[in-house]
């Protein structure tokens, strides 16, 4: 047998061979290749999904697992993620606001810079944020979001500004998990999972009535 914990070898069929848990199993023959198969097709839709969006650098991506394991007779699947997995899927909505404009001026000297916007009489021009994800269940309220160093860094972007914009504007829901879901429910992980685990039921009856006989 092989195991309690199937995380990295599954128990794939009469021959008590193994299998990495990454590699699709051609022919399943048991339950375990079953199980093995979809949480290897559910893991690739999630990555590629992601990967659709832009994120391939985010970790988000490197935190997507699907360990199988086996408890007494009973297989389990489950998908882990980055906690914020939904944030980015369903998006989050801004505490919206008004923001300062400004304007680039250049000194005497010839050196440019930023400074606020005024009108005629000398007020601060502002504008509407414009907040996303209006229609998600989640939203900013009293508590910014954490400043996003690595994230910042690869973007060349400064961490400080990007939390003003994120809590003000929200994020923009990109529903890459939706569509894994999707494919699970009703797609084509469905129907290659029934598939399989019909085909491999139907191998281990057949194999459990031989094993019976040879008893006798």
């Amino acid at each position: 047998m092989a195991g309690n914990n199937l995380a990295q070898n599954l128990n794939i069929g009469a021959d008590n061979n193994f299998v990495n848990v990454n590699e699709i199993v051609a022919d399943p023959k048991s339950l375990g290749d079953v199980m093995n198969n979809l949480a290897i097709r559910i893991i690739d839709k999630t990555l590629q999904e992601i990967d659709a969006e832009g994120l391939q650098e985010s970790t988000l991506r490197h935190k997507v697992s699907m360990p199988v394991e086996l408890f007494g007779d009973t297989f389990t699947a489950t998908l882990y993620m980055a906690d914020y997995y939904d944030f980015i899927n369903q998006g989050v909505k801004g505490v919206g606001g008004f923001k300062n404009v400004y304007e680039t001026v250049t000194s005497k000297k010839g050196n440019r810079y930023k400074r606020i916007k005024r009108d005629a009489q000398g007020n601060p021009e502002q504008i509407a944020w414009v907040v996303k994800a209006t229609g998600s269940k989640y939203f900013y309220k009293d508590e910014k979001p954490p400043l996003l160093f690595e994230w910042a860094y690869l973007k060349r972007f400064n961490p400080f500004v990007l939390r003003e914009i994120i809590y003000h504007s929200g994020i923009t829901p990109k529903y890459y998990f939706d569509r894994v879901l999707e494919s699970v429910n009703n797609g084509e992980i469905k129907r290659r999972f029934v598939m399989e685990l019909n085909k491999a039921g139907g191998q281990a009856i057949v194999k459990g009535m031989k094993d019976l006989f040879k008893k006798r």
